[in-house]
């Protein structure tokens, strides 16, 4: 029994171990080529399936095949914006470095499916709705989502002394401490709290 929990908490360190970035970085370089394959196949196999192997739909023609590329980049969208945001969240709450970097990473990903939706969004809805672009709940809603990405990756490059570059260091992490993210999020009118144990207090002093 001993000997199992031994195993058990070794495992758990070593998984501890790779939010560290010196130790996630060799072993996700060692993955890039395994995934980079997966990706070859799976979208060399949809592609095929999507146009040549699905058959013509009857009423929107050949046309409908855009929808095997929009529909799952919409989604993607979507997804990836959900994972950079809690990344982001992980990062803000335990201050880790590899958290901010899985965000900032994240972030042009996201921003590509997001742009890639509305394109190919627009060159479905031609033919079969007679406009580029309507203002849809969906295609509005996608196009927000393109201005968050855009703007947490303007946060991110912006410089260091900019205000922008503070905002984005706030969600994405920066050279500068804690305590600097802190000041500048109450220069801007922002409640901090300096523990989860405070957040309870913090609220009835804004609400009362």
């Amino acid at each position: 029994m001993t000997d199992n929990n031994t195993f058990s908490n070794n495992r758990l360190i070593n998984w501890f171990k790779l939010s560290s970035p010196s130790t996630f970085y060799p072993v996700a370089g060692k993955l890039i080529p395994f995934f980079w394959g997966l990706t070859a196949l799976f979208g060399v196999i949809g592609l095929w399936i999507s146009f040549f192997v699905a058959p013509v739909d009857a009423v929107q023609g050949q046309g409908y095949r855009i929808i095997f590329i929009h529909v799952p980049a919409s989604w993607m969208s979507m997804f990836i914006y959900i994972v950079m945001a809690v990344w982001a969240g992980i990062g803000l709450i335990f201050n880790t470095r590899l958290s901010a970097m899985m965000a900032q990473a994240l972030a042009p990903i996201g921003a590509w499916m997001a742009f890639l939706s509305l394109w190919t969004g627009a060159f479905w809805g031609k033919p079969m709705w007679g406009a580029w672009w309507v203002w849809d709940a969906r295609l509005t809603s996608e196009l927000i989502l393109l201005f968050l990405s855009l703007g947490f990756i303007a946060g991110e490059t912006a410089p260091a002394g900019r205000t922008m570059g503070h905002a984005g260091a706030i969600v994405g992490g920066s050279d500068d401490t804690a305590q600097a993210k802190k000041r500048i999020m109450r220069s801007c009118g922002i409640h901090v709290v300096d523990s989860p144990a405070e957040i309870g207090k913090k609220v009835k002093e804004v609400l009362g």
